[in-house]
């Protein structure tokens, strides 16, 4: 009998091992299933994360060299007489734009995006005033080669502040180079004290400036010379010359730096 307790014994004891053996393969492979299950998951969220990274440095990057001040570019078509246009636009996402009449002044407040060269404004508030519709009152501009936020709706260009408190460079040109029709530059016209002034420019070195002022209108014709970047215009009537400068954005400065001329 003992033998046989004995025999038994040791047959559930094999029995028990080869159970206990049994549950330790299948924990193994339950567990290499599961692995295998979850790597194809973490390498789409790996790669998924190495793709979106350059977008978002890039995102980064394009709204930093946007940080600043900017102000409109005195030459930019859209900007009437007596009016200017700042526009601040913060590391945070927030700009606020002021827009400067004759005798009012306008501000807009919001958030802005940028995706590559493109610009958007939300604004959240208009002269203090919630705006009850940001994306239907959005602005969208572009940042052009030139380095410039070129609002195109509304003709308006905008350039860093430092660069335009900078002095224009001066550029060489020939007469070929400034024939045609030039007019006053409308940010000029209170400081000239004119009312419109234009200049004509033929290629055989001929000139006619008009000048209107205080309801009166003065014409002179006579030559003009080049000579490097310097201007003179010489009246036929008076003899009396009249210098200026073609500088870096292509505009006629005279020498008293009141009167500027831009093409028509």
């Amino acid at each position: 009998m003992k033998r046989l307790l004995t025999i038994l014994l040791a047959l559930c004891l094999c029995l028990a091992a080869a159970a206990c053996g049994g549950d330790s393969k299948e924990d193994t492979t339950a567990a290499e299933e599961a692995a295998e299950s979850e790597a194809p998951e973490e390498t789409e969220e790996a790669t998924k994360a190495e793709t979106e990274a350059p977008a978002t440095e890039a995102a980064t990057e394009a709204s930093a060299a946007l940080t600043g001040t900017w102000v409109t570019d005195p030459t930019s078509g859209g900007v009437g007489q007596g009016e200017s246009y700042t526009l601040e636009l913060r590391e945070d996402g927030t700009f606020t734009m002021t827009a400067e009449f004759s005798s009012t002044s306008h501000s807009a407040e919001g958030t802005y995006e940028m995706e590559g060269s493109q610009l958007t404004l939300y604004p959240s508030t208009v002269d203090g005033q919630a705006s009850e519709d940001p994306e239907g009152q959005r602005e969208e501009g572009s940042l052009d080669g030139d380095g410039r936020l070129v609002f195109e709706d509304d003709g308006l260009i905008f350039v860093p502040e430092d660069a335009a408190s900078q002095e224009p460079a001066e550029t060489a040109a020939s007469i070929t180079d400034l024939a045609g029709s030039w007019k006053m530059d409308p940010a000029c016209q209170e400081t000239s004290g004119m009312d419109a002034a234009s200049l004509v420019i033929e290629a055989d070195g001929t000139f006619t400036i008009t000048l209107e002022a205080g309801g009166e209108t003065q014409s002179t014709s006579g030559s003009c010379t080049v000579d490097g970047s310097q201007i003179v215009l010489t009246s036929q009537d008076t003899g009396v010359s009249e210098e200026g400068v073609l500088d870096a954005q292509g505009r006629l400065q005279m020498e008293d730096g009141d009167l500027i001329f831009v093409r028509e």
